[in-house]
């Protein structure tokens, strides 16, 4: 598809009439069915309401529609009981135009005209008489350069962390120098002998039972590979190839081998003996105080991928879990060590990052393994899109923790500056965003669920303009419209 093509694509696009509160309406009730979350509905149109409505309220806004679950969290927590002020969490909605979102250029406050909200177990767009301030945007997961310049009150902090922990290498170094532990490794680089590198690794961890190589940056498993002891070889051809061929620099870990406890053996015997497995550990983002509140125990057999997930804590306490038949079987003082390791992890990582003071809406993945002596490793803390969001929460739970109000709302609000001015906007100051990559990402997704495919690729070629440079961009153009037109053809026949 050239340039020209797309150009005639989106003119054709800007003639069609669309119900966009419709598509996102349709688009919520999939998503609320995979989430498997009953008994809330959604309007189609959108729902007109004076703006005096949200006086004196503290507006928390996300900028994703998969993290619904926080909203619908928030609005059957807030209906139990009287907030002073009362808190709404608010999916930023895009509109044709551009994004939901409006920044004051005088003052530089974050404002929106067009948002999703939680009442009474029903889902609504509301359009207010008058934008609304936002007290407070979570903007964790949209890391783009031209996004954060608009919002970058609020994403500085965000960016800081995710630096920090995108660079695995520095992040080891972050927790060396605090005493955490971490698997035994070294930085191999172009500029170095691979194989002398390799051997002194090797004879300097005589008791490693296999090896773990990892690219400095990545999350979900990606740019890791593991060897057994009598794969040197293999090893060393895959670290020459990266460092040399590709020019980047890798990192050499010793791997640690769980043990599956007795205990727990029965339990898990379908997934076989030597099972390997892991912990991640979801922690909020403070400097002074950093909570558990959430988890994961991740078995994992051929590749990185988890074979299976399973819930582990709905609190900070090992004594406090909602599964007990499943995490007590690796012993309380095991998981209440890991736990407090997991708090130690993200607390460097947020003293390393954040100023003091700051604080950060959202939370940190820290990835932790045990070996057979019982010691407790952190392998990855992730700060940003590597952890996931609250609808990943959602999903390996069945259900919305209760935690995310109990835990990570007050924590959110702690994390607000309070507003320095108030009244009405001057309307002429605010000047509306253009769409998000988080925006583009959803409208896409929704103009094929809606069978536009047209809409569909010019939004496609918008995302391409933000996320690469002109040649890269054009370059991929083909192969995405192929993955493009594939994911069309399975919505259609869904």
């Amino acid at each position: 598809m050239t340039l020209a093509e797309l150009g005639s694509l989106r003119a054709e696009a800007i003639d069609s009439p669309l119900n966009l509160v419709g598509i996102q309406a349709k688009y919520l009730r999939e998503t609320l069915e995979v989430l498997n979350l009953q008994g809330v509905t959604v309007l189609d149109q959108p729902v007109y309401r004076d703006a005096s409505f949200f006086k004196n309220s503290l507006m928390l806004a996300i900028t994703s529609f998969d993290e619904i679950p926080l909203v619908i969290a928030v609005a059957a927590d807030s209906s139990s009981g009287d907030q002073s002020p009362k808190s709404h969490v608010v999916v930023v909605a895009p509109i044709e135009e551009g994004s939901g979102f409006l920044v004051d250029e005088k003052t530089g406050s974050v404002w929106t005209d067009s948002f999703w909200i939680c009442e009474n177990n029903q889902l609504k767009c509301i359009k207010p008489s008058q934008p609304i301030r936002l007290d407070s945007v979570n903007v964790m997961f949209d890391q783009y350069a031209r996004d954060s310049a608009a919002l970058s009150q609020e994403f500085d902090k965000n960016k800081r962390l995710h630096d920090l922990t995108d660079d695995k290498q520095l992040t080891r170094d972050v927790l060396a120098k605090r005493g955490i532990k971490i698997p035994s490794g070294v930085v191999i680089g172009p500029n170095q002998d691979v194989q002398e590198a390799v051997d002194a690794f090797i004879a300097a961890n005589p008791k490693a039972k296999g090896y773990v190589v990892k690219e400095f940056h990545g999350a979900h498993g990606d740019g890791v590979v593991m060897f057994g002891k009598k794969e040197k070889e293999q090893m060393l051809s895959y670290i020459w190839e990266g460092v040399h061929d590709f020019g980047h620099p890798l990192i050499l870990e010793e791997r640690i081998v769980p043990v599956l406890p007795s205990s727990a053996r029965e339990r898990f015997s379908l997934l076989g003996r030597n099972i390997d497995y892991n912990f991640r550990i979801l922690v909020s983002l403070d400097r002074e105080d950093p909570q558990v509140f959430d988890g994961e125990i991740r078995f994992k057999q051929k590749n990185n991928n988890p074979v299976n997930i399973t819930a582990v804590t709905e609190k900070a306490s090992a004594s406090e879990i909602d599964n007990p038949t499943v995490l007590s079987d690796f012993g309380e003082d095991l998981i209440e060590n890991i736990f407090e390791t997991a708090r130690a992890a993200t607390k460097a990582v947020c003293e390393e990052a954040l100023l003091d003071g700051e604080k950060v809406a959202g939370f940190a993945g820290v990835d932790l393994i045990t070996d057979s002596k019982g010691q407790v490793y952190v392998m990855e803390v992730n700060a940003g899109s590597g952890v996931g969001g609250y609808g990943t929460i959602t999903r390996v739970k069945g259900q919305i923790p209760d935690s995310i109000v109990r835990l990570l709302i007050p924590d959110w609000i702690k994390s607000i500056t309070p507003r320095q001015e108030e009244g009405l906007v001057d309307l002429a100051r605010l000047k509306r965003l253009p769409h998000t990559v988080g925006d583009a990402s959803n409208l896409m997704y929704m103009y094929l669920y809606d069978k536009q495919q047209i809409k569909a690729a010019g939004i496609m070629d918008n995302l391409l303009e933000i996320m690469f440079d002109r040649n890269t961009a054009e370059s991929l153009r083909e192969d995405i419209k192929k993955v493009l037109s594939s994911i069309s053809l399975r919505i259609v026949r869904k």
